[in-house]
């Protein structure tokens, strides 16, 4: 399981732990960047959030449990806090909450949008946490909402990384991997 916490006195005091045998090495980490990213959009001052990435049966089970609904679902999430009344830690207020997201839904969604299933995952990861944040998707405009709200969290989140890397890039000299190439092969010549 990885957490991660950010409680400095300038920064909101954020708890993100992510559980799931069913991910690949390095997507814990982005999926507890893009809940930040949610939780810091709409001023929550202090979250505590676990995601769950579980199989289509284990979805469909909490599915069935919690909300009287047959077969798999992409997300749920479970606010925990002892008196939940109103929207939630919506624009500077608390959550502790749990989300679970369908690791298979994902697998499927995505080969159907041709996208790459990380990308999925992080969009569930993010409309979840934006459920705990007080946001309903109930009605078609409520709904229309959410995902302008999931798209902005998911490009603003994604932006400094792009350009970091374009950074990166433009600062590598051009014979760089050239000159690792040739090392590779027993001598360092530069071409």
């Amino acid at each position: 399981m990885n957490t991660s916490r950010a409680s400095a006195s300038d920064r909101p005091a954020y708890e993100i732990a992510v559980a799931g045998k069913h991910l690949r090495p390095g997507i814990k980490g982005r999926l507890i960047r893009a809940v930040r990213a949610a939780l810091q959009r709409e001023r929550c001052c202090k979250a505590v959030v676990s995601l769950a990435v579980v199989d289509d049966a284990t979805i469909a089970e909490l599915h069935s449990r919690y909300l009287g609904l047959a077969g798999p679902t992409d997300v749920m999430s479970f606010d925990l806090r002892d008196a939940p009344t109103g929207p939630g830690g919506r624009r500077g207020g608390e959550v502790d909450g749990e989300v679970v997201v369908s690791v298979e839904t994902a697998r499927r969604e995505a080969r159907r949008r041709r996208i790459p299933v990380e990308q999925e995952l992080l969009r569930y990861a993010v409309h979840g946490t934006l459920h705990l944040l007080g946001h309903r998707d109930d009605r078609p405009d409520r709904a229309a909402a959410m995902h302008r709200i999931e798209d902005e969290v998911l490009r603003e989140w994604e932006r400094p990384r792009d350009e970091g890397a374009k950074r990166r890039r433009a600062l590598r000299p051009a014979s760089g991997p050239r000159i690792a190439a040739e090392r590779s092969r027993g001598g360092a010549r530069a071409k």
